[in-house]
């Protein structure tokens, strides 16, 4: 019984050696089918099944594949993808936290700048581009 059950970890610690494993990518699909599974149990459609199952395959397969270079090929795609979305949210987030603070202007290059609020007319600078806007915060 001893043997047995020495033999069943050491199965189950190697099992992942040699495999890519889970990332971003993964983790993200497991959502994603997640939210067809519960859509699936409300809403009575063949799809919503279809799209769980297609996520979860794709979650495994990338899980237990060897490819461990194309696997991150695909992860680094994955991240250039959602780099513009994550960064406008996260901005937003910071103008709302700062609402009652700080007051954002964006220069003509497109950087953001935060001034502190209430503070009148000042000169503001933007290091990216060297540019001088005078505004009322």
């Amino acid at each position: 019984m001893q043997l047995w059950l020495e033999r069943i970890k050491w199965r189950l610690t190697t099992m992942m050696q040699g495999r890519y494993g889970n990332d971003v990518l993964s983790i993200d699909l497991w959502k994603m089918a997640l939210f067809f599974w519960i859509i699936s149990l409300f809403v009575f459609r063949k799809i919503f099944s279809v799209l769980y199952l297609i996520c979860m395959a794709i979650v495994l397969y990338r899980m237990y594949s060897r490819n461990i270079v194309k696997r991150r090929k695909e992860l680094e795609f994955y991240l250039g993808f959602r780099k513009k979305p994550l960064a406008y949210i996260n901005l937003k987030k910071r103008i709302w936290r700062d609402r009652k603070t700080h007051r954002y202007f964006r220069c003509a290059c497109g950087t953001m700048l935060r001034v502190p609020k209430g503070k009148g007319k000042i000169n503001i600078h933007c290091q990216n581009c060297d540019r001088h806007m005078i505004k009322r915060t």
